[in-house]
């Protein structure tokens, strides 16, 4: 199945074939490498992202879609096997913890989807702390939540509310050049609630000034090693000018 929609009519093909079968989702997921994050998710990226996008949508199908009985997301923690080769040789990354059992951002879709008795507010963005990119453009900061609306701060000014559709939404801010603090609220029964986390934004490099160029070649991916903290940037086409001859 090449697009996320293709489930959709997959499971409801089966359905028509065999309608009075019951119908569990087993084993699905998508693998996530807290090194990789992207604007532009898709599958088999292995981008934090791309993990989100794809949780976002199998979960409130499967749990809105009547004649499926059940499921079971694989996996809860990321686990090693041995011949595992992707973008963590010998390790599957499609857990929403880590193998330290540290929750992912997208576990808390997962709490905001289910929990109705506590109110929950994620910025789900702790897991990209570190991004390089154009200063003026903007960053998607994800926000989870099963409140109707939060509101969301950068350096305590307010850049604004926005609605929660699908336990989350997506603010796109333009932040400054070193560490930020960002921080999102909301109101449940009267009360605020919220959630903090600081990102560090760098420009691209200038190479004229003498700064380090890494591309990350094949990919659409930004990775940001966690031994030398330097991001590698995402590949890009390139034009090239030709003169005439």
């Amino acid at each position: 199945m090449g697009e996320l929609k293709d489930f959709n009519a997959w499971c409801k093909d089966q359905h028509r074939r065999y309608p009075n079968q019951p119908i569990i989702i087993s084993e699905w997921g998508a693998g996530s490498d807290k090194r990789l994050h992207t604007t532009n998710g898709r599958a088999f990226d292995f981008s934090i992202e791309y993990q989100q996008t794809y949780i976002e949508h199998y979960l409130p199908f499967i749990e809105e879609t009547k004649w499926i009985s059940g499921c079971a997301y694989w996996n809860f923690i990321d686990f090693n096997v041995a011949a595992r080769q992707e973008s963590m040789p010998r390790v599957n990354n499609k857990g929403v913890a880590y193998n330290n059992r540290t929750l992912k951002d997208v576990a808390y879709y997962f709490k905001a989807l289910w929990r109705k008795d506590v109110p929950i507010l994620r910025i789900a963005s702790q897991d990209w702390d570190t991004r390089v990119g154009e200063t003026n453009k903007p960053q998607a900061i994800k926000i989870y939540s099963n409140m109707p609306e939060v509101e969301l701060f950068v350096n305590g000014q307010s850049v604004g509310s926005q609605k929660i559709f699908n336990c989350h939404t997506i603010f796109n801010v333009l932040l400054p050049k070193g560490e930020s603090t960002i921080l999102v609220q909301g109101v449940n029964n009267g009360k605020t609630v919220q959630d903090a986390m600081k990102i560090c934004f760098q420009p691209f490099p200038n190479i004229a000034a003498g700064d380090e160029l890494a591309i990350n070649v094949g990919s659409n991916c930004f990775y940001t090693s966690d031994i030398s903290s330097l991001t590698w940037l995402p590949d890009q086409p390139i034009l090239l000018v030709i003169g005439d001859i």
